[in-house]
């Protein structure tokens, strides 16, 4: 069976032409499709591993979103075969997810406060429905700007759990979800979840949204869970309206009788006493960064301003060596988009175990998120390399040697041509740098010392990664760099991992594990 990731622009698969891809995970791609004959632009799911579990999970996320028709949830129109396998037609979503959103734009609190309002009444409309989601996070919502609001759209329901008749036959004591987003009893068994799991889910999303920082960081998985079991997370700023704190607090309480109950009633905390009319009076008009963002966006959909930026350098690449030699999975507890194999294997958005005691499913950012600074952290490259300091610091005593030290080639030259001995020129260094560098040469008596250090950030381990000058540039392979900071990006993801500092002459040696997902400087 040919490889579905590799539809090209131009494939025609039904009805649909192909026009570029949007995103890959372990077990499916998203492409963004064009219908032939009325123009308009889908998003269409296809599995990549031709497995029956696979498919038969991503049916059943078909049939849900088919179903939960919402403003605030992606949905479904068609399913056509591709190659034999399904694949599931969505509406497209002309902007970024509130992941890549979040950490591009700093967003005002009542641009949150309305964004929370379309979330949570999308989670409401799946919850009457019948339907729990098990890993809502800010990489599974996207972002549409629609008559001058930004509206939020819950996607990615490949762990879906339908509480009448559950037709995706999660396993007893089948951990799923992102780690940092997962209710305590999520943690223990998916099987048994409701709806209040999601409740904490959303709780964790509005505390990364309001503060810019995930509510249960860590550095391993362990203490991810002590930190949520615990309810152990720093407190939320005081200056925020009480009524958000209050609807946090309450939707991540640890105890399930404790927490909040329904999505109506969360969002009924949330908005307190302002309503939507008063609330868009007082925000007054978007931010124009992020107004002319969506803008730009939707005029060239083949160039987006956020989602994109991972493919720029990315376009060719191979996929991760990891992907080729994944055995077939045998799990029922597999979720379209995400890895799930016997032993231990994982990709740019998911991480699976399958212990004595069941399957283990972590999808998603939440492990390449794990232990990364806030924005305001990220180190503004305090060592960044003084390069090449000017050597006139021993102005005239020629007798010493030309001291070749790195950065150095500044020396006058003590043998030859004594006339070119110009150090003491006023200020511009560079010259005499350049005519005493061949006298310097002619004089090999001095050992030479080894050749300047490379500057560079090389990367061991099965993890592929990409990084980005100072959290903000285009993503760079590793290897020779400028001096500076730099942010290490999961591939193809591009979420944060952890941050770098290179100094000039030196090399940063990192070592990225997939099965921790994240990386420790040597």
């Amino acid at each position: 069976m040919k490889a579905l990731q590799t539809l090209e622009p131009g494939d025609a698969v039904g009805a649909y032409v192909v026009q570029d891809l949007l995103g890959q995970g372990g077990m499916a791609a998203v492409y963004r499709v064009r219908h032939e004959k009325l123009g308009s632009q889908h998003a269409l799911k296809v599995v990549t591993v031709p497995s029956r579990s696979v498919m038969r999970r991503l049916m059943v996320e078909g049939k849900v979103q088919a179903r939960v028709v919402h403003r605030n949830i992606v949905n479904v129109t068609d399913v056509i075969e591709v190659e034999g396998c399904p694949g599931l037609v969505m509406e497209y979503v002309r902007g970024p997810s509130l992941h890549e959103l979040l950490y591009s734009e700093p967003l005002p609190v009542p641009v949150v406060d309305g964004l929370v309002r379309g979330l949570l009444r999308g989670l409401a409309a799946a919850h009457r429905d019948g339907v729990v989601h098990r890993d809502l996070k800010p990489a599974n919502v996207l972002v549409a700007l629609e008559d001058g609001a930004l509206v939020p759209k819950i996607a990615d329901f490949g762990l879906v759990k339908e509480l009448q008749g559950d037709p995706s036959g999660t396993r007893s004591g089948a951990m799923m979800g992102t780690p940092q987003y997962m209710a305590p009893e999520q943690i223990r068994s998916a099987k048994d979840v409701d709806e209040r799991a999601d409740l904490f889910a959303i709780g964790a999303i509005l505390y990364e949204l309001l503060t810019g920082a995930q509510a249960y960081p860590g550095d391993d998985l362990l203490d991810v869970f002590n930190r949520i079991a615990a309810g152990d997370r720093p407190p939320l700023p005081p200056d925020l309206p009480s009524r958000m704190r209050t609807a946090i607090d309450a939707a991540l309480e640890v105890d399930l009788e404790d927490r909040i109950g329904s999505a109506e009633a969360l969002l009924a905390l949330w908005c307190g006493e302002v309503s939507d009319a008063l609330l868009a009076e007082q925000a007054g008009t978007l931010p124009a960064s992020l107004v002319g963002g969506f803008e730009a966006l939707i005029a060239h959909p083949g160039t987006e301003v956020w989602a994109r930026r991972r493919r720029s350098s990315e376009a060719t690449a191979p996929p991760p060596a990891v992907l080729a030699p994944l055995p077939e999975p045998t799990t029922s507890a597999l979720s379209t988009g995400k890895v799930a194999l016997a032993g231990v294997a994982v990709t740019g958005t998911s991480l699976a175990l399958l212990g004595a005691t069941g399957l283990v499913l972590l999808a998603g950012a939440g492990l390449w998120v794990v232990g990364r600074a806030p924005a305001a952290a990220v180190p503004p490259a305090p060592v960044v390399p003084v390069p090449r300091p000017p050597a006139p610091t021993l102005p005239s005593p020629v007798p010493v040697a030309p001291a070749p030290v790195v950065p150095a080639p500044v020396a006058p030259a003590p043998v030859a041509p004594a006339p070119v001995a110009a150090p003491v020129v006023p200020r511009p260094a560079p010259v005499p740098t350049e005519a005493a560098l061949p006298s310097a040469a002619a004089a090999p008596a001095v050992e030479a010392p080894p050749p300047p250090v490379r500057t560079a950030v090389e990367v061991h381990g099965d993890m592929r990664v990409m990084l980005s000058a100072n959290g903000t540039g285009p993503p760079l392979a590793p290897g020779d760099v400028d001096p500076g900071s730099y942010r290490v990006l999961s591939s193809p993801d591009l979420l944060p991992i952890m941050d770098v500092t290179v100094a000039d002459g030196q090399t940063v040696r990192l070592t990225c594990s997939t099965a921790m997902g994240r990386c420790k400087e040597q």
